[in-house]
């Protein structure tokens, strides 16, 4: 276990940012759509974004177990959005994916940037559990096309990987790039 806060850390604590803060647009879509009412307030009051520097949120010292229960707690969190939204899933795709092209506005790949680091930027915005667990995969991978599956099991919000789908598909289709579902938590990012 480490000892000292690293690169990989804060890279963990932006990613917990990210999923904390699509949960909670989740939330404010469902409540601008009329769809379940109260559901951005419960997500807000008990689920606060974690806030400030990652060195406030460590425990004890212990950077690994610190950074678990905030992944955990944003999991919980978009969790209860999804649980609340699990009967308007379709209604909420359209938005989702267009939820995700908005986030384009906040990196800084440049034009004809290679698949791998369109990927890399798209994963900087999903948790899969700490790097060590090995829970995202590459599949395949070459010049054109990257193939990438993620486990299922680690994410207990209800249709995570059709959120997902629609989020990323959103995200890498504003960037100029295809997105496909391979498969159930199985995608390909492939120069358009």
């Amino acid at each position: 276990m480490s000892q000292e806060i690293g690169a990989i850390h804060y890279r963990m604590f932006q990613k917990v940012r990210a999923l904390n803060d699509f949960a909670e647009r989740l939330a404010n879509i469902s409540e601008e759509k009329h769809l379940v009412p109260g559901t951005l307030r419960k997500v807000l009051d008990e689920y606060p974004m974690p806030c400030g520097l990652l060195e406030n949120h460590i425990v004890d010292g212990n950077i690994h177990a610190s950074l678990e229960r905030l992944i955990a707690t944003a999991e919980e969190k978009l969790a209860f959005a999804c649980t609340a939204l699990s009967a308007h899933l379709e209604n909420m795709l359209p938005d989702v994916e267009a939820l995700g092209a908005s986030y384009v506005k906040n990196t800084n790949l440049p034009e004809g940037a290679s698949v791998r680091s369109v990927f890399e930027t798209l994963d900087g915005f999903w948790v899969d559990g700490m790097p060590c667990d090995h829970k995202l995969t590459i599949d395949s991978e070459d010049d054109d096309q990257l193939v990438f599956s993620f486990d299922t099991s680690i994410h207990p919000a209800e249709h995570y990987s059709d959120l997902r789908a629609a989020w990323s598909c959103g995200f890498v289709t504003k960037l100029g790039y295809h997105f496909d579902r391979v498969a159930e938590s199985t995608f390909k990012i492939s120069r358009a």
